[in-house]
């Protein structure tokens, strides 16, 4: 089948056989299994006070509802194409595991040139909605209320809210059984293999110095899209878990590093540099 989701674009692949879509499982099947109970994502807004928690039987379930939500209701596969434009949120790696379940292309901004073209689905945040949309044929807004509120507001037309509706959409979603597989991701004029992705998850950990079970915290300029989305693909070979903060103090944090039982660092020269 034609790649139509990375048509005509420099496209970086992997030689690894055998992985599919890029599920971690795959490249590492010698993997200890995670903990279903165990933390899979925390994410601080000292800005709203937000402290939302996701086990990995939580991420899983998201990512299962959010992957049959982009199926089923927006008719999205393996040829499709899905911009993301999220701030820093713990639905970032919701996303990541949606797209990478339904096989489809992940589409990030390119700041470079401006607006990501040839979407089908945009996914944005609340100041998308006050600034001009990117084009694509259908929209999702996201609130980022905590609790995974709805908006409070009724929305532009063509517009869906994510939180309203995906609730409707089941749990459980095919050979979804790992909350760390990465799809392919489309950024400027480069479509990057979903495998070269899992794999990259593997060196990063290396490079980080992040060990088996390691709780990372990440804050400050460090907090970026493709930071949260590496640090996804780390788990998958580390096992480890990952304290997300946004809109604080060197003090605060020096505090979470002790409540949240941080074990790694690998950022902390940069938690003086907020974005």
């Amino acid at each position: 089948m034609p790649d139509r989701a990375c048509n005509g674009m420099t496209r970086t692949h992997s030689t690894h056989p055998g992985t599919g879509h890029g599920r971690v499982t795959d490249v590492l099947i010698d993997s200890p299994q995670r903990d279903p109970s165990a933390p899979f994502v925390t994410y601080y807004n000292d800005n709203t006070g937000e402290r939302t928690e996701l086990s990995t039987t939580s991420m899983l379930n998201w990512q299962a509802k959010t992957a049959n939500l982009l199926r089923d209701s927006y008719g999205l596969s393996s040829d499709s194409t899905i911009g993301l434009f999220l701030p820093i949120h713990w639905l970032v790696p919701v996303f990541l595991g949606a797209v990478a379940a339904i096989g489809a292309t992940l589409v990030l901004p390119d700041h470079d040139s401006g607006d990501a073209a040839g979407l089908d689905l945009a996914v944005v945040g609340p100041s998308g909605l006050t600034s001009e949309l990117p084009t694509a044929d259908d929209y999702l807004g996201c609130s980022l209320r905590p609790l995974a509120a709805g908006f409070t507001h009724d929305l532009p037309v063509g517009i869906d809210d994510y939180s309203i509706d995906v609730r409707a959409h089941g749990d459980f979603f095919p050979n979804l059984d790992d909350p760390t597989r990465c799809p392919t991701l489309r950024a400027g004029s480069e479509c990057i293999d979903a495998t070269k992705m899992a794999l990259a998850g593997q060196s990063a950990a290396a490079d980080l110095g992040i060990r088996s079970g390691d709780r990372v915290l990440v804050a400050g300029s460090a907090v970026t899209i493709p930071i949260v989305m590496a640090l996804s693909c780390v788990a998958g070979f580390a096992r480890s878990t990952s304290v997300i903060v946004e809109h604080t103090s060197r003090e605060r944090l020096v505090v979470i590093t002790q409540q949240e039982k941080v074990t790694a660092t690998p950022f902390e020269d940069q938690w003086d540099h907020p974005k």
